[in-house]
């Protein structure tokens, strides 16, 4: 059935980054260039001007759609979120699922994150980190497919927003427990990985940019 033009659901993302004084930028598993402002409109359900420093991920949004229209969520595949419906709703709500983040051309070391409340562990990748590019090199895949996590670090985001502190020593069983967490979690994203082949970016939308005349001479 189609709508009013009229937005019912919302979420756009903007980026941020320094203005949090979080690590780094995009392009990196740091705060910097994972944490973003989400915006919601919901007329009637969500009241303007409200405010939550709750996390919440792209993965949570099928779990939420799927509460709030009253489907069962799928049952054929591994749900990497949950439903945020109750946060909308200015209900209680408590994450169960932990945030995790793979980016394996990501850049500097890390490559893996996962938070639980305000801790965050993060962890580099075996396997090499291809060179900047929109490809598939050849053997990518198969190097993800079998690389392990490595050279971990324990932050906590609300004492170290920047990640400046490995607090690993000073919290040996917290560490012991994310560690243990995101290991299965990797595993997990690692045994559904798919092998794809080797692919070279066509660069269509590239050729099909209209630049203007200061961007032309810059390229030059």
């Amino acid at each position: 059935m189609n709508q009013p033009a009229r937005v019912l659901l919302c979420l756009a993302l903007a980026m941020l980054g320094a203005r949090l004084s979080a690590a780094e930028r995009k392009g990196y598993v740091y705060e910097g260039g994972i944490r973003v402002p989400g915006i919601v409109q919901w007329p009637g359900h969500v009241k303007p001007g409200t405010e939550s420093d709750v996390p919440v991920g792209g993965v949570d949004l099928l779990p939420t759609l799927c509460e709030l229209a009253g489907v069962e969520l799928p049952a054929d595949r591994t749900l990497d979120g949950q439903s945020v419906a109750p946060l909308l709703q200015g209900k209680p709500f408590e994450r169960s699922v932990p945030l995790y983040w793979q980016f394996h051309r990501a850049r500097g070391d890390v490559k893996v994150a996962l938070r639980d409340g305000d801790w965050k562990i993060a962890a580099e990748l075996s396997s090499p980190t291809p060179k900047p590019s929109g490809e598939i090199a050849e053997g990518e895949t198969e190097a993800l497919k079998k690389a392990e996590l490595k050279n971990f670090r324990l932050f906590h985001l609300k004492a170290d927003p920047a990640e400046e502190t490995d607090v690993q020593r000073e919290h040996p069983a917290e560490f012991q427990r994310l560690r243990e967490l995101l290991i299965d979690k990797h595993a997990d994203v690692r045994a559904e990985q798919p092998l794809w082949p080797a692919w070279e970016w066509p660069r269509y939308e590239a050729e099909r940019i209209q630049w203007p005349e200061y961007r032309k001479r810059k390229r030059k």
